[in-house]
């Protein structure tokens, strides 16, 4: 499997939700509920959506020939706002690949911390990567809540 990270574009949008979509309807629907999951990955959520967001927050891809595997963020302050693989790629390192993509971003960017508010189902693999719970945390989505939690990696020692 060749992987390679480049910058989102505004094309990638269409990707982007159905990736995030699926992923959430079939890896994160083991740890919360119909509702929930109905809140959190809507049917009616469009790419206009995911077009705001390439522009507002400039992620980036990981893709294997044309199909984009997963996505992640940076924002200045160290926030990770999204970060998902796709629900066929589970297990095959693209996760992997995103973080060290983040990592070595946070780096160039001289960072001293980084922080996500992390799903139930992606906590031990934020875990495996350094990041230790802030606390718990309830998001409320389109009136539902969803728990998570607010995880941090501290970087001060790896300057």
């Amino acid at each position: 499997m060749s992987l390679l990270v480049r910058p989102a574009k505004e094309q990638d949008s269409e990707q982007l939700l159905e990736l995030y979509r699926q992923t959430i309807r079939t890896v994160n629907c083991n740890d919360y509920n119909k509702m929930q999951v109905d809140a959190w990955a809507p049917l009616d959520l469009t790419k206009e959506v995911f077009e705001g967001y390439i522009s507002r927050c400039s992620p980036f891809v990981v893709v294997e020939g044309d199909e984009i595997l997963g996505y992640s963020d940076l924002q200045p302050d160290g926030l990770i706002d999204h970060f998902y693989c796709h629900h066929r790629a589970q297990r095959r390192g693209v996760g992997s690949v995103l973080m060290n993509t983040i990592l070595d971003k946070a780096k160039k960017a001289k960072l001293d911390r980084l922080y996500s508010f992390v799903s139930i189902t992606a906590k031990p693999f934020y875990l495996h990567f350094g990041f230790t719970v802030v606390r718990p945390n309830e998001a409320e989505i389109r009136g539902v809540v969803l728990n998570n939690f607010l995880m941090e990696r501290s970087l001060d020692n790896e300057l």
